[in-house]
């Protein structure tokens, strides 16, 4: 075994000079690190020589060149103050031009040493340990950047693995000599073993004369333990060196002899059995080791103190076998010496070399035919995989063309051969040039090749609704699709993969969807827009039957004209507004001022939402426009404002407001919406509603989803309002907390073009004052009902709105004699108001006057003393005859 050990430290040797040879110079530039190994004892000494093998095979294992010093203190045959001195006298001489990068420290005198001069020497140089006995924290005194290994028998483990191998052992005799070290050892030991899982005997032989000592060790059995702490001094000054003391004890009995260091083993193998021994040259290894860490750049103090001596357990076999006990079974991890003769134990590099060797070669031949086999199977594979991919690509619904760097086609799938109508034996080898064309749809010009944008950025993308594909046959196909490059295993762009989607279909149902939304739209809009014409055409027909009164009578009817003119011109551009809305047609961008539709929007929604919405405006002066089609816009918004009323059936606040923004490539490429970087006009449309949960918040635009009850929702409002903004290039989100309220956000891209001005709508003339108290919000009703009663002889109040009429009733409650009220106002409504007059007086007859309300809604009010419904538009006969009898029977009620 120690033949073959240094055959290959011989060739470790010549291959590593081999590997300097070549680069002297190299070698000579390079600094190598100092090291510094400071010894507490002297040369020759066996435990001292010990370390330093550790140390240089730690270096020379880890394949670091380093300059190692080393320096004996020789503290054990000298001490004296005097000669410590000189040695940091020394040690300065020597080292302070060229200090070291770190210092090793073996035993305790060594360690104190550096403790005690390192301000002087090396204040700044890292410290490592070995070899310290009785270690406490203390014992630095505070220093810093300093590390190691400590010192310390393994006691109980030697006795317990002395036990192990002597199981039916009773006694364990401690021997000791008579200097204090030995006496601690003995004291640390008696103390580490108790408890131990075999209950012997501990027979302490220390501190004796040495004809006590042969007294003592003559009583000492065969099947005995002993275990030797060194007999370097007796009590009657005898000294014994290590091998003096082995040959003492064994002339007096032939116990075997466990001891705690390896030292004591090298050389005397003959004597002694094995133990848990420190181990100097293991010491010596570790803080090499972690002196190259500290080195290559790790701090000392980020490498913790080993407290756990790292000794080794080894067993003489030799010894085992003296004694018979050969055949017992070891512990683990036990190192084993003087083992007889084993070829494979011996040669186990050389076995297992050719063992190699020879397993290589069969895996080298498995490997080969292996490897045929599994080209074959790759071949079929690869074959299989053709077709399936061929398969594959055949049955893929959209169109895909694979062509090269240069655009000429190399694959492409029926579909795509139906798309672009050209086969593929005639398409491959063609560049996509001469098979079909893009077009953009809204300038009607011809655009980028998409092989060559693939190559300049890396992917492109066909938008929906803007991109035309023509054909060899001039056909044409609205497409949508994309473009990505095809890798080679270095990235290099090797080819493209267009993918395209025949989209005709779907725009078509797209604009099938619009035009049903918005006839959706108007449903829910009709009750609010015949209000509005029923106030219209009744302020109308009131005032023209009074301009004929006047004429008769010869009077000027100039007011009452105009008021008929007004409202005719009224009613004819809200129903020019519905037309406009209502019209069916495709995308035709073009450009519209964004507050255009906008407006027009709110102004339909004012007609019909609930008056205690209250609307709130903020948008700015200057025209921003868009590239777009007033009618979707204005479908789209109007469906928004109808979503939020939705959310407010007790009334609350609309706002809306807009802005521009700018987009960049960042912010686009992270959007789901396909955006292109630019200016944008956001607009903001915000309700104080109940809000929607995370659950109904994801899925609001999916179409026919709805939150409302069978009947009152078609679920398509708001997809509708996503295909529009998408086939506008816009984006759309959604904001929402529950009882707070919700914010849709759109965003379109603006443009630089300009539409054509448009004449403003006329404004209406309105006035009031009157008689019998009127609430009605519209001022066309509280002037035509004034002029109707005053002609009657009546004297009229007018008010508004709910609150004012309620204000006027409850000043002149003792003259009012009859209330008419309009069903729908803003702040409160006409239902309200009535409940309120009832509160206050239980004989004041009330009419009800509404342009669009079920009956059966106000049955509940009949029951509570309403008198009559009157619907607009009504007669002045109507209207005079009803407040007539509501007057005459009142009077008699009263």
């Amino acid at each position: 075994m120690l033949k073959s050990q240094s055959v290959l430290r011989i060739i470790r040797s010549i291959l590593f000079g081999l590997w300097l040879c070549p680069f002297p110079v190299l070698a000579d530039s390079v600094r190598q690190p100092r090291v510094l190994l400071i010894h507490s004892y002297h040369a020759g000494f066996e435990w001292t020589d010990s370390i330093t093998a550790g140390v240089m095979g730690g270096f020379k294992d880890n394949g670091e060149q380093v300059r190692l010093f080393i320096e004996y203190m020789d503290s054990k045959q000298f001490r004296s103050e005097e000669l410590a001195e000189q040695f940091r006298t020394l040690i300065a001489f020597k080292y302070s031009s060229s200090p070291p990068d770190v210092i090793l420290c073996a035993d305790n005198n060594a360690l104190n040493f550096m403790l005690e001069h390192r301000a002087s020497l090396f204040s700044e140089v890292p410290i490592v340990f070995c070899g310290i006995n009785h270690f406490m924290p203390e014992m630095l005194g505070g220093a810093s950047n300093i590390t190691g290994v400590i010192e310390e028998p393994s006691y109980r483990e030697t006795a317990e693995l002395a036990l192990k191998i002597h199981p039916t052992a009773n006694r364990i005799y401690v021997v000791a000599g008579s200097s204090r070290t030995s006496i601690l050892h003995v004291e640390h030991f008696l103390q580490s073993v108790r408890n131990l899982e075999k209950p012997v005997e501990i027979i302490p032989l220390q501190n004796l004369t040495k004809q006590e000592f042969a007294e003592a060790l003559d009583q000492v059995k065969k099947t005995d333990i002993l275990l030797l702490f060194g007999l370097h001094r007796t009590r009657d000054g005898i000294s014994l060196s290590p091998r003096e003391s082995y040959v003492f004890i064994r002339e007096h009995t032939e116990a075997l002899i466990y001891t705690y260091w390896s030292v004591y083993l090298r050389g005397h193998t003959e004597f002694i059995t094995g133990g848990v021994m420190i181990d100097g040259e293991v010491q010596g290894r570790w803080v090499a080791q972690t002196a190259l860490k500290i080195i290559r750049g790790t701090p000392a103090f980020r490498i913790p103190i080993v407290t756990v001596s790292p000794n080794v357990a080894i067993i003489n076999f030799q010894e085992l076998e003296r004694l018979g006990l050969a055949d017992r079974p070891l512990p683990e991890k036990v190192t084993v010496i003087n083992r007889p003769f084993s070829f494979f134990e011996t040669y186990r590099l050389l076995v297992w070399s050719v063992l190699i060797v020879v397993a290589g070669m069969g895996a080298q031949i498995l490997f080969l035919a292996m490897s045929i086999r599994k080209r074959q199977r790759v071949e079929i594979e690869l074959r299989e995989r053709e077709e399936k991919m061929r398969v594959t690509l055949n049955s893929i619904a959209e169109a895909v063309i694979a062509t090269d760097v240069d655009g000429h086609v190399l694959q492409l799938n029926p579909v795509a051969e139906d798309l672009i109508e050209w086969p593929a034996a005639e398409a491959v080898g063609r560049s996509i040039d001469d098979l079909f064309s893009l077009v953009d749809v809204r300038t009607q010009k011809p655009m980028e090749n998409p092989v060559q944008e693939v190559s300049d950025k890396g992917w492109c993308h066909i938008r929906t609704n803007q991109v035309l594909l023509v054909t060899r046959n001039r056909d044409e196909y609205r497409i949508a699709g994309s473009g990505a490059p095809i890798r080679d295993p270095q990235g290099r762009i090797m080819g493209v993969v267009l993918v395209f989607r025949d989209v005709t279909e779907d725009i078509l149902l797209q604009e099938k969807l619009q035009q049903g939304q918005k006839m959706d739209a108007i449903g829910q809009l009709a009750g609010g827009v015949a209000h509005d014409f029923n106030n219209m055409l009744g302020g109308i027909i009131a005032s023209t039957e009074m301009a004929q009164i006047e004429l008769r009578n010869k009077k000027d009817p100039s007011d009452l004209l105009e008021l008929i003119l007004g409202a005719a011109d009224r009613a004819s551009s809200l129903t020019s507004k519905l037309l406009a809305f209502a019209r069916r047609q495709p995308l035709s961008p073009e450009p519209v001022e964004i507050h255009q539709p906008l407006r027009e929007a709110l102004n339909l929604f004012s007609h019909t939402a609930d008056k205690r919405i209250r609307i709130h405006e903020k948008m700015p002066d200057k025209s921003l426009c868009v590239n777009g089609d007033f009618s979707l816009l204005q479908a789209a918004f109007l469906n928004l404002f109808i979503n939020a009323s939705h959310a407010m059936p007790e009334g609350g606040d609309l706002y809306i407001s807009s802005r521009t923004v700018n987009l960049d490539r960042a912010y686009c490429d992270a959007s789901v919406f396909e955006l292109e970087p630019g200016d944008y006009i956001e607009i903001e449309i915000r309700d104080t509603g109940v809000g929607m949960p995370e659950s109904v918040l994801g899925r609001i635009f999916e179409p026919f989803f709805t939150t409302k009850g069978v009947g009152k929702g078609t679920g398509l409002g708001l997809s509708a309002v996503l295909g529009t903004l998408q086939q506008h290039g816009g984006m759309i989100a959604v904001y929402s907390e529950l009882e707070i309220g919700t914010a849709f956000t759109v965003a379109l891209p603006l443009t630089e073009q300009e539409p054509e001005e448009e004449e403003g709508m006329p404004t209406e003339k309105l006035c009031g004052s009157g008689t019998i108290l009127v609430v009605d919000d519209e001022p066309i009703m509280r002037i035509t009902c004034r002029a109707i009663l005053e002609g009657y002889g009546y004297e009229v109040l007018v008010a508004g709105d709910g609150i004012e009429g309620m204000e006027l009733f409850k000043q002149e409650a003792g003259r009012i004699d009859l209330v008419i009220l309009d069903m729908v106002m803003p702040e409160m409504n006409g239902r309200d108001c009535f409940l309120e007059i009832r509160h206050l007086s239980k004989n004041v007859p009330v009419i009800i006057s509404t342009g669009f309300s079920h009956l059966e809604e106000l049955a509940d009010l009949r029951e509570k003393g309403l008198f009559d419904i009157i619907r607009k538009p009504f007669r002045r006969t109507e209207l005079g005859t009803m407040v007539l009898k509501a007057l005459q029977e009142g009077s008699r009620g009263g």
